[in-house]
């Protein structure tokens, strides 16, 4: 792992895939892109997607692995509940946004 972070240093792109890492290897990497049934479900700093999925109502219990926690919840079983959810929440956004674009325009 620390030669892919010194490859990555001299400016090179490191691409790697993984299966639940430990907690230590998991955190070593800047950035992550989580995939479940051929969608991408996360993309983003690595110090950040345990605060996103909480957010999603998937808090992760301390002393947990957070790979572990969150492989468990982009299953085909789960994924589909995720989904929706995801889903749902971006139908919310964009319907927030027309709603203010409406406003401005009234005035």
């Amino acid at each position: 792992m620390e030669k892919l972070r010194q490859l990555a240093a001299m400016g090179r792109t490191i691409v790697t895939t993984i299966h639940q890492p430990s907690t230590d290897i998991f955190f070593k990497f800047d950035r992550l892109i989580l995939l479940a049934d051929g969608h991408m479900v996360y993309n983003g700093p690595t110090k950040d997607v345990v605060a996103y999925f909480a957010k999603l109502g998937y808090t992760c219990p301390q002393y947990t692995n957070p790979s572990e926690y969150i492989s468990a919840y982009l299953s085909p079983f789960s994924f589909s509940f995720f989904f929706v959810i995801y889903f749902l929440m971006r139908i919310v956004f964009v319907l927030i946004i027309f709603i203010y674009l409406y406003i401005l325009v009234a005035q």
